[in-house]
């Protein structure tokens, strides 16, 4: 089985993993160790990944996941994913893939942000404008405040109707 963790930043996408891996044994992958010396100094300069940045970060991911998945039986991987051409790339190549839209309340999602070193604030709200809403068949976690338990309730409720062995 093959998740990938997705939404804005600060939502708690990595977290959602942590929770696959840590109660249901999944091999965690973050996206982000993908990501091109390009695209690391534009995060250092403040400045937005353009679509010619994506397309080889994409490319770069999916066949890292491709290598992962034959042999981890469960896979989660943790990535923004801010465009839908990009969402419907993996599918095309890994079919099976199954999304997982992590949301949660702006005000509680910035407060996140805050609290981390690698993102600006102000960065993250120009990023954010440029998400697309998903198109592609999804799971959504609402990860606000019911704290652990609740979202791993909700994770098996996803793992169940996915008939995962975990």
């Amino acid at each position: 089985m093959l998740f990938i963790v997705f939404g804005l930043p600060g939502a708690g996408k990595t977290y959602v993993g942590r929770l696959l891996k840590d109660e249901f044994g999944f091999y965690l992958y973050d996206g982000d160790n993908q990501l091109t010396d390009e695209m690391k100094k534009a995060l250092k300069e403040k400045k937005l990944f353009n679509d010619s940045m994506r397309d080889v970060f994409f490319q770069r991911l999916i066949n890292k996941v491709l290598q992962l998945h034959k042999t981890k039986k469960n896979l989660v991987v943790a990535q923004t994913f801010i465009k839908e051409k990009y969402r419907k790339q993996l599918l095309k190549a890994m079919p099976f893939a199954r999304f997982i839209l992590v949301q949660t309340k702006k005000v509680l999602r910035e407060k996140r942000l805050l609290q981390r070193n690698d993102l600006h604030l102000n960065y993250v709200k120009k990023m954010i404008t440029l998400f697309e809403k998903p198109t592609v068949e999804h799971f959504k976690i609402e990860n606000d405040t019911d704290g652990k338990i609740q979202l791993i309730k909700k994770l098996e409720k996803i793992l169940h109707n996915q008939k995962v062995n975990y």
